[in-house]
């Protein structure tokens, strides 16, 4: 007679023990140490925080010393009437003179470049055996007036001719002429030639 015993019940199996008492206590000494480490950190970085902290509480009350020493030595002062007059008058002042400026770059009281490019052209187109002995120039370029004397009356016409050539010249029209003899010896001619007409 034969029997079997089927020894791969499941009553006859060795069973892995995952975990064992040793590993868990291992695991929880290694998390228990881990913990220590940066609560450690963290301990070391809020002293670190604290003494800032103070650092900078000790400056603020520094500086609130300074400042009510400074408010004892420099008690507030009262404002100044005077004062608020003097920079009221100098604003008024201030918008006066930019206004002023405002209209002289706007051109609106004639020439605002000089006059030196009327002059420069009254010694460019001269005419030899004349001189000149008086020049007007106003309302800002639109009246001119040219003095002088010649040995030759004929240059006259030729020089106003050759001035009517240049630029700052030209739509000026010379509507008054006169010429005379210095005196009845003389064979000097003085003349005087004005303009004015406005520039077109």
């Amino acid at each position: 007679m034969k029997q079997q015993i089927n020894l791969y019940q499941p009553i006859f199996r060795t069973e892995k023990k995952v975990f064992t008492a040793l590993a868990m206590a291992e695991i929880c000494g290694m998390v228990i140490v881990g913990l220590a480490v940066m609560y450690g950190y963290a301990a070391w970085q809020v002293h670190g925080l604290k003494k800032e902290v103070s650092k900078i509480e000790e400056q603020r009350n520094v500086a609130l010393k300074k400042i009510d020493n400074l408010h004892e030595q420099f008690p507030g002062r009262e404002k100044s009437k005077q004062l608020e007059d003097e920079i009221q008058e100098l604003t008024q002042e201030l918008m006066a003179r930019t206004r002023i400026a405002d209209i002289l770059s706007g051109g609106a009281l004639g020439n605002t470049n000089g006059f030196s490019d009327y002059l420069e052209a009254l010694a460019r187109r001269h005419v030899q055996g004349t001189w000149l002995t008086e020049v007007s120039i106003s309302n800002g370029g639109q009246t001119i007036g040219i003095a002088g004397s010649t040995l030759v009356p004929d240059l006259v016409p030729m020089y106003l001719q050759r001035l009517s050539d240049e630029e700052v010249f030209k739509g000026l029209s010379f509507n008054v002429m006169q010429m005379q003899r210095a005196s009845d010896t003389s064979s000097q001619v003085d003349f005087t030639v004005r303009t004015d007409a406005a520039k077109e």
